[in-house]
């Protein structure tokens, strides 16, 4: 197999596409189980069974996706909205990875499905309090929403099924996403009535 050469060679070398904790947690996985692919890591279900058709037949309140490292400096520049259309290629890639990213985590992580509609809230932790825009880091979290509904936790990621809220919190020392996924009851306001 050739090496990857242009912007594979500098995605990989930069980092952009694993962070240390979830190259630990893949290798960690491969001495559990023997085997050389991350996929072959077993997580125990605890919990309700899930119906034929996937989604849970007990009632979820609450569950939270951490994603350790994201979003890279390198990661907001390719996925945000100016990056402009220079390289999609590298859009792509990175897009992919993510998701892949993403469906690792559930699986590691334990997180089941929800029914629709479901509010998710992108808790961006970044160790400064500069002021971003939500709808940038919305972009930004796209491919992870993507993720999660190629995972099959979320049915689908259109307005129908899925309110999208972010926020920002300041901690020392920290840069993650946490996606805190919930059912919504059908007695509930909409994400434009939540001010």
């Amino acid at each position: 197999m050739p090496k990857p050469r242009g912007i594979n060679a500098r995605i990989a070398r930069s980092g952009l596409l694993l962070g240390a904790g979830v190259r630990a947690r893949i290798d960690a996985g491969r001495s559990l189980t023997g085997s050389g692919a991350p996929d072959a890591v077993s997580v125990p279900r605890s919990g309700p069974k899930t119906s034929p058709g996937g989604l849970e037949s007990a009632r979820i309140t609450s569950q939270t996706l951490t994603l350790d490292g994201f979003p890279t400096p390198g990661q907001v520049r390719v996925l945000g909205p100016n990056a402009g259309t220079s390289n999609r290629y590298a859009l792509g890639t990175l897009r992919s990875h993510v998701q892949g990213r993403v469906k690792l985590e559930v699986r590691l992580q334990g997180i089941q499905p929800v029914p629709p509609p479901v509010r998710v809230t992108l808790r961006y932790v970044f160790s400064d309090n500069r002021h971003r825009d939500d709808g940038n880091f919305s972009l930004v979290a796209k491919p992870v929403l993507d993720g999660l509904v190629r995972s099959g936790i979320l049915a689908g990621d259109n307005h129908a099924r899925l309110r999208e809220r972010v926020e920002f919190v300041k901690e020392a020392g920290a840069r993650r996403l946490e996606v805190v996924i919930e059912p919504l009851d059908s007695g509930e306001p909409d994400a434009a009535g939540e001010g």
